[in-house]
């Protein structure tokens, strides 16, 4: 997972917004409205929000088509479950606040997180139509509202590249656990990726060191960097593979630069 920026709310999305919560709100008064109460009209966004992650999901990083993926709530719309016996009303009023809207791959959105939105320990929930952030601090990482890198990081254990809380980071392994980034599918995904397209670059860069020709090293290297593009997959994996292949002090002694990953955004 890297940040995400997002661009200006599309124009189709306000007279959606102010139709909808009228409608809704009447719901409310009568009771907690359901998922299928809030309805589905927030996929007038769903073509944009694709196209500025880069046709990427927003947690796991993998390739996503727009007709078979998903809309993502950050804060869920319909339930709230706490993680903690307690399941509170979800945030209705936020269903069509641009702010609060992402795209996600089906698993990640309706087989790991699904009403999943647990809090800090002393955050106060939102009431009803309170805007965020409030004195809420949620335990799952937003990624267009901090970086994950600096909270989840790639590791090799040996048998699998697995993601785990950077520098034992609390917040980085409960979203780990809360969007099942760590699932069998994944993993076996994870691995090809390192196994097929950054042990063969950084091979080379090896290589080319080994021969002491600088102008291979840095071709071979602006090769390992276009792995870090926004438009490429599993970025953040790619990050930490690259420095696990290429250390620091290798990278130091032949002027290599290793960037943060990039913001992905339209």
């Amino acid at each position: 997972m890297i940040r995400i920026q997002r661009g200006p709310e599309p124009a189709a999305l306000a007279p959606v917004r102010a139709a909808e919560l009228l409608r809704v709100r009447t719901i409310t008064a009568a009771g907690k409205p359901g998922s299928d109460a809030i309805g589905q009209e927030y996929s007038v966004v769903k073509r944009e929000l694709w196209t500025q992650q880069s046709m990427r999901c927003c947690y796991c990083e993998g390739q996503i088509q727009c007709d078979y993926s998903d809309v993502e709530h950050f804060r869920p719309k319909a339930r709230a479950d706490r993680q903690n016996g307690t399941t509170d009303i979800g945030y209705w009023w936020l269903a069509w606040t641009w702010e609060n809207l992402l795209f996600s791959c089906a698993i990640c959105n309706r087989s790991a997180k699904k009403d999943l939105f647990p809090l800090e320990v002393g955050s106060v929930p939102l009431l009803p139509e309170e805007q965020p952030p409030g004195k809420e601090v949620p335990t799952l990482i937003d990624p267009c509202g901090e970086d994950p890198v600096e909270s989840i990081q790639f590791v090799f254990d040996g048998t699998h590249w697995q993601p785990v809380g950077r520098n034992g980071s609390k917040r980085g392994q409960r979203t780990i656990e809360i969007l099942k980034l760590g699932r069998a599918d994944l993993l076996t995904i994870y691995d090809a990726h390192v196994r097929d397209h950054v042990e063969p670059r950084t091979e080379a860069v090896h290589e080319a060191i080994g021969s002491q020709d600088e102008d291979a090293i840095r071709q071979a290297w602006r090769r390992v960097r276009g792995l870090l593009s926004p438009r490429m997959p599993f970025v953040a994996l790619s990050f930490d593979a690259i420095n696990h292949f290429v250390p620091e002090d290798v990278r130091k002694r032949w002027g290599l630069e290793l960037p943060r990953p990039p913001v992905r955004g339209p």
